[in-house]
């Protein structure tokens, strides 16, 4: 027997970097599993959600279509599908829920274009509306359903309250039916790529201002806490969630629930939930954390004494403060509560005000400046590029320059220390740049402190030290000793691998000191720390250690001016070195020529120490010799044409330590074949077809696999590179690091 259908619909509310998990929707499914066959339509990521379910109800008659309305900006669009769907549909019930027409049923029912409205949580009543609409017993039926709000004879009726279900009844939200779950896991101050989740029902409380109130009217049931811990390990494990926001109303409300659920939480490994509020001051000592796993507190109506006046929270004031030290239960004063670890995180940044504007007070100070308001962070460059003038130097680095003009854009004070063969002070784009006269050669001597360096960085006051690289050991450890004990010191990865003799005993005596390691994929660190290079204890920050400016051209004109050609047209974009394995690529399009007889490949590269064997190569099979185009160095200016002209990218390096390539490709929408490490899984979009590095074999079938659908993939791939790998998330990133980083050390 087949189930019936039932669409549910989340029209867009928001802009779609801010799209969360539709909980609503999921948890509607999860109701209805072995019921009906549920179809979730998102219109955060459907530019045309209204075409979507339209073109759905034409393949298949659905028994309903539920869509959830928020008041406010979701009632226009939610109006909009709910009358196209009567227009062309008039037969299929339309079922609206969520808190607008939970509020306001009579108005929403006034409408021509909704049949029946569900009052409150919806998964249960939506169970029993769907056996009534499929039964036979017809409109006068649904008085028998509790929850629903409906017309008859032009009256509207409110069938009775549905009591509330248990949290733990239903089964694990159903994933699955949103495709590509990574597109609802968005960059926050909380971790890359933040889930949210919520556990408990309802609110005890009835608060006047409140809309919760109407919906559940003082009922609330919370889950076990190993219910909780299943739920995310699923979103950790599964999905790759690596930090939660709760979603709950009071799941941190009260110290006999607060506590089991918080240590589940720690066994699960959460980051942090997210507004934790108000556990009764006598527990403190009863709740504790590991330090990596802080839980912030606040409350919006404690019945504790000491939030009479107004919570006071130990965050940053948005202000720049430095907030209060946790752990030291008996200096807490009146209207602080400090539970967790040594820190709590640092509140969301600040906006800068305008030029010339006064800065806000912070509560119970005096004024800070503008300049106090935003972090100080210093980049440290040790690495010299002989013969480049200072005041080029930010312009020709762009890994540099460019990621330090957009921590600017984010509103961090910026500042750029580097090794170079002149002494030099210049600002450039809101950045001061501070050139350091020491020696002429790339790299000083393995032993050399750089103490000139560190002693202009102790100069600059940070509030935050950046060293980009890990092969500096000893300046590294300088640095940290010149350093004021509460500024971090963050090291940034760029693709080397772990040291060997010398350098390595260098690195695993003295990278220690760092307060964090930056990487671009947490498995890339995994090698360090076998190797002892990094100590087991080290922070671990994902952040990416550069982004592109690359956009993509038109097609035909990219064609016309690239020449290239090929169904599917093949392109990489790399040195031709082992490090970049592009003999297994070689290979790799030698086998897939088997299947994809049109196909070219062209081999954009500058260092090219592999030439003569790939020619060798190329050469033994004359049907790879006329499908394989050695292009040689193209201006970077010019690339975006080579990506927009291809089909396919290429690459199959064995380690990355981002693929800048591959975040270019990404930019302009180039749809790839990636060997899977890492670093490409981190960059990747969605559609990337990977394979084993080195594995040639393999290699053929992803090239064969991605060439299926590279057509389709574009706005896809420049929708995730926006979102994921931009310049502006990139320093978003880093400043969340540097802030975690801050707070730990107690600075700022």
């Amino acid at each position: 027997m087949t189930l019936p259908l039932v669409l549910l619909v989340n029209p867009r509310v928001v802009r779609r970097r801010n799209a969360r998990l539709p909980l609503s929707l999921l948890t509607l499914a999860a109701g209805l599993e072995g019921k009906a066959r549920c179809r979730i339509v998102d219109g955060h990521f459907d530019d045309d959600a209204t075409a979507t379910v339209l073109a759905a109800l034409a393949a298949e008659r659905p028994a309903l279509v539920g869509v959830t309305v928020m008041p406010g900006p979701q009632v226009a669009p939610a109006i909009a599908l709910s009358k196209a769907v009567r227009e062309r549909h008039p037969d299929v019930p339309i079922v609206w829920g969520g808190y607008f027409p939970t509020l306001y049923p009579d108005a929403a029912l006034a409408a021509p274009y909704v049949d029946v409205v569900v009052r409150g949580p919806g998964e249960a009543t939506l169970a029993g509306l769907l056996a009534t609409l499929g039964g036979t017993g017809g409109a006068p039926s649904l008085a028998n359903v509790a929850g629903i709000s409906w017309k008859e004879g032009g009256r509207v009726v409110h069938n009775a309250e549905r009591p509330l279900g248990p949290p733990d009844a239903l089964p694990p939200l159903p994933y699955e039916l949103l495709g590509d779950v990574s597109r609802f896991l968005q960059p926050t101050y909380l971790g890359r790529r933040t889930a949210v989740h919520q556990a408990a029902i309802g609110c005890r409380h009835r608060c006047s201002f409140c809309g919760v109130v109407s919906m559940f009217d003082g009922r609330t049931l919370l889950p076990p806490a190993e219910r909780v811990a299943r739920d995310l390990l699923v979103l950790k494990e599964r999905h790759g969630a690596d930090a939660v926001q709760f979603y709950d109303h009071n799941f941190f409300d009260r110290e006999e629930t607060t506590v089991p659920l918080a240590e589940a939480l720690s066994r699960v490994g959460a980051r942090a939930p997210d507004d934790a509020r108000g556990v009764d001051g006598a527990g403190v000592d009863r709740f504790r954390l590991p330090p990596e796993r802080p839980v912030a507190l606040s409350a919006h109506a404690p019945a504790d004494r000491r939030f009479r006046d107004g919570p006071r929270l130990p965050f940053s004031d948005g202000a720049g403060r430095a907030p209060p030290a946790l752990g030291q239960d008996r200096s807490l004063r009146r209207g602080v509560v400090a539970l967790g670890g040594r820190r709590l995180r640092p509140a969301r940044r600040a906006a800068r005000p305008p030029a010339g504007a006064p800065a806000e007070a912070p509560r119970g100070g005096g004024p800070v400046s503008a300049e106090a308001a935003s972090p100080h962070v210093v980049l440290v460059n040790l690495a010299l590029v002989p013969g480049l003038a200072a005041a080029e130097t930010l312009d020709r680095l762009p890994g540099l320059g460019r990621f330090a003009a957009s921590l600017a854009a984010e509103g961090a004070r910026v500042s750029v220390v580097a090794r170079a063969g002149e002494d030099a002070d210049l600002v450039a784009g809101g950045v001061r740049f501070v050139a350091v006269r020491d020696g002429d050669t790339a790299f000083a001597p393995l032993s050399s402190p750089a103490r000139s360096v560190a002693a202009r960085v102790r100069e600059l006051a940070p509030d935050v030290v950046h060293v980009g690289g890990l092969l500096f050991p000893v300046p590294t450890a300088a640095l940290r000793a010149v350093l004021p004990r509460r500024v971090p010191l963050v090291l940034q990865h760029h693709g080397e691998p772990p040291g060997r003799g010398r350098l390595g005993f260098l690195q695993r005596l003295l990278l220690r000191s760092a307060d964090a390691v930056l990487v671009t994929s947490r498995g890339i660190a995994d090698e360090w720390v076998r190797g002892g290079h990094l100590a087991p204890e080290t922070r671990v920050e994902e952040v990416l250690e550069a982004s592109t400016d690359l956009r993509p051209v038109g097609r035909a004109a990219a064609r016309a001016a690239t020449g290239v050609d090929g169904d599917p047209a093949v392109l990489w974009v790399g040195r031709l070195h082992p490090r970049k394995d592009p003999v297994t690529a070689l290979r790799a399009f030698e086998a897939a020529l088997e299947r994809l007889p049109r196909a070219r490949l062209h081999l954009v590269y500058r260092e090219a120490p592999l030439l003569p064997e790939l020619e060798e190569l190329r050469s033994r099979n004359p049907k790879l010799a006329r499908a394989v185009r050695f292009v040689g160095p193209i201006p970077h200016a010019d690339l975006p044409a080579w990506y927009s002209a291809a089909d396919l990218f290429l690459t199959s390096s064995p380690s990355e330590g981002s693929n800048w390539a591959l975040i270019e490709a990404t930019a302009c929408g180039l749809p790839a074949a990636c060997s899977d490490i890492p670093a490409n899984r981190r960059v990747a979009g969605p559609g990337t077809s990977f394979f084993a590095p080195g594995d040639s074999r393999e290699g053929a079938d992803a090239l064969v696999r991605a060439s299926r659908e590279a057509s389709s993939r574009g706005a896809a791939l420049r929708e995730h590179f926006e979102q994921r790998l931009s310049w502006g998330v990139v320093a978003r990133e880093a400043l969340g690091a540097y802030g975690r980083a801050i707070v730990r050390r107690g600075g700022r």
